[in-house]
């Protein structure tokens, strides 16, 4: 099988950033089925094979391609399957340029949809971790030049709507003291229990929550106010879902996991799969953690997309 790597692409966004993405592509693939002589059969008595979708994985919040071992497992997966894989670093992360001040999902939904539009081609499998089903549930259903394009959604330990749990968390420590613009003075720091909210100037982007993070190596994870109440305008609600989500999906949540609990994807399932409970499917990891980056747990997820590209 002839395969081959463009190591690091860069996707002009705007005049001054570029997202950074890696794509894998199996040349058979491509040339397969140019020639309808070329084009494999099962028997004598078969249809003619489909080629697989392809694949694009999506990062969650504060993760990079380089360093994801769930990147490096999808890769040498799709290597192994022939399935052409598209991943990316998101705005203000790893490879990509940006500012995490100025960092939104809106802007990462945005990228997205032009990666999709702009660098891929057929249907797509879009896989995603943590905020990344987020993003990817978002694709199709706002978007609808690509959503007929989705052949199907894995979601690894999603985190749908996530930032509401956290804007919840900042209120309830600071007893809404974000409302009160007394305590938005130049240079003062606003106390949420043992949580800071640091305002260095008096641009709403600048106040910054340090959520703490056991996998950050600073032990928190920086996020703006702006990032956070930005977020809300892209929140899913359950009467977008009435009809559920036209392909199918599969959800895999550890119940060890202790950042988004494996409730909140038992409650998703049921919005996401609107008329059609078949249409959703789950599996839980019983000792599986948020990150379900163990062996096993990508044994597991390995199978999902075998399931999901060739239909077993």
């Amino acid at each position: 099988m002839t395969s081959h790597f463009i190591n690091i692409c860069k996707f002009v966004t705007s005049r001054n950033d570029y997202i950074a993405f890696q794509k894998y592509s199996n040349s058979i693939i491509e040339t397969k089925f140019q020639n309808s002589q070329q084009i494999p059969r099962l028997n004598s008595n078969s249809c003619l094979t489909p080629p697989p979708p392809k694949v694009i994985y999506i990062n969650g919040y504060n993760s990079e391609m380089q360093t994801s071992k769930k990147v490096a497992y999808i890769t040498k997966f799709c290597e192994n399957f022939g399935i052409d894989l598209l991943t990316f670093d998101h705005y203000a992360h790893g490879l990509s340029t940006g500012s995490f001040l100025k960092a939104t999902v809106g802007r990462w939904y945005k990228d997205l949809c032009l990666l999709i539009e702009k660098k891929t081609s057929g249907p797509q499998l879009l896989i995603g971790s943590s905020m990344g089903t987020w993003l990817a549930l978002l694709v199709v259903l706002k978007n609808k030049n690509l959503r007929n394009r989705i052949h199907g959604i894995i979601g690894i330990a999603p985190a749908i709507n996530f930032t509401e749990i956290i804007l919840n968390e900042i209120l309830e420590l600071n007893n809404d003291k974000l409302n009160d613009q007394n305590d938005h003075k130049n240079n003062e720091s606003i106390l949420f229990g043992t949580r800071t909210i640091q305002n260095e100037t008096h641009n709403e982007s600048q106040i910054v929550y340090n959520r703490p993070s056991k996998y950050s190596p600073t032990g928190y994870y920086p996020m703006t106010l702006h990032f956070l109440q930005e977020s809300r305008e892209h929140f899913i609600n359950q009467q977008e879902l009435v009809n559920g989500i036209p392909c199918p999906i599969v959800l895999i949540h550890g119940q060890q996991d202790q950042d988004i609990s494996y409730q909140e994807t038992l409650k998703w399932s049921k919005l996401l799969s609107g008329k059609n409970e078949e249409n959703v499917k789950i599996k839980l990891i019983s000792d599986g953690d948020h990150r379900l980056s163990r062996e096993q747990d990508l044994k597991i997820l390995g199978n999902e997309i075998e399931n999901m590209c060739f239909g077993y």
